[in-house]
């Protein structure tokens, strides 16, 4: 029996960097554009990374991640909340 993929933690993103994204948006840049700048292929990826409620913290989410928050000015020690040892 192969093992399966591995299994990567679901973290919460900081809702700062989000509001930080509705802002820009608001201020004229497109969410196609924020996208692929940040290396999200599809703009639908990018929404949904966004708006789920917990992220999967792959390697290459935690990536573009760090990209959105180095385009926005967004800390990038920030993008999740911190983690609550009771949960």
């Amino acid at each position: 029996m192969r093992p399966g993929p591995p299994a990567y933690p679901r973290r919460k993103l900081n809702p700062e960097l989000r509001a930080r994204v509705r802002d820009e948006m608001l201020n004229g840049k497109r969410a196609w554009l924020l996208s692929q700048l940040a290396g999200f292929p599809q703009s639908c990826d990018f929404s949904s990374i966004l708006h789920a409620p917990r992220v999967p913290a792959t390697p290459l989410i935690v990536e573009r991640l760090q990209r959105l928050a180095d385009i926005l000015g967004f800390p990038v020690d920030a993008i999740f909340l911190p983690e609550d040892p009771q949960a």
